[in-house]
C-alpha cells in the first residue's frame, strides 16, 4: 500500500472529507463516494452518500489494499462543501466495536450482534456474487452464510464465502434492514 494514499486515507477520516475511491479487485472496479469512519491496515469503513443525502445508517467495508485512488479534486470539495451546508454530515456516525484486524475478526463481531450482512465475492475467478443474509459460521479463511433471495425466502444451504474472494461487505444498510425484516 502506498503510504501517500494511507496519509490521504488518514487525513479525510480526521477532517471528515467526503471521497472519491477507486478500488479494484481482480478484474473489477468500483468507485465509492462516501466518507471514511475508520480503516486498519487490512479494511477500511465507509458511509456511503449520494444525491446529497448520506446515508443515516449503513456501512461498507472493503480490503484496504484493493484501494487504488483517493481523489479529492473541486469537484468533490464542492460535493462536500453541499453535504456539510445541507447538514448531512450529522449523520455520520462510527459503528461501535468494530473489529478491523481482519475479516475473520469482523465477521465474529457482526455475527455476535446479529447483524445481516451483504457480502459480494467473486465466484470461479470472474463473477461477482451478492450474498444477503445471517452469519452461521466463522471458520479461519471462510464465512457461511444463510442467504435470503429476492422474494425473501431463506436458501436450504448455507453459501461458503473464502475471504480472499470477498470484494466488500455492507452491513446496517437500509435494503438489508428492512428486508430482513420479512423473510420467510
Amino acid at each position: 500500500m502506498k503510504k501517500k494514499l494511507i496519509i490521504k486515507v488518514e487525513k479525510h477520516k480526521v477532517e471528515q472529507n467526503m471521497a472519491r475511491c477507486t478500488f479494484s479487485f481482480e478484474e473489477h472496479q468500483e468507485l465509492v463516494r462516501g466518507y471514511i469512519l475508520d480503516y486498519s491496515e487490512q479494511l477500511i469503513v465507509f458511509q456511503e452518500c449520494d444525491n446529497f443525502m448520506i446515508q443515516p445508517y449503513g456501512y461498507k467495508i472493503l480490503p484496504i489494499k484493493n484501494l487504488e485512488a483517493l481523489r479529492f479534486n473541486k469537484f468533490d470539495r464542492f460535493c462536500d462543501f453541499i453535504y456539510k451546508s445541507e447538514e448531512q454530515t450529522q449523520y455520520l456516525h462510527k459503528p461501535q466495536h468494530l473489529k478491523l484486524d481482519n475479516w475473520r475478526m469482523l465477521f465474529e463481531e457482526l455475527q455476535a450482534n446479529s447483524k445481516t450482512v451483504i457480502v459480494e465475492h467473486l465466484v470461479k475467478g470472474d463473477f461477482v456474487r451478492f450474498t444477503i443474509g445471517k452469519i452461521i459460521s466463522i471458520q479461519n479463511k471462510s464465512v457461511k452464510i444463510l442467504n435470503f433471495d429476492a422474494a425473501g425466502v431463506w436458501d436450504e444451504k448455507t453459501t461458503n464465502i473464502k475471504f480472499k474472494n470477498i470484494w466488500c461487505a455492507n452491513f446496517d444498510d437500509s435494503y438489508s434492514v428492512i428486508f430482513s425484516k420479512y423473510v420467510k
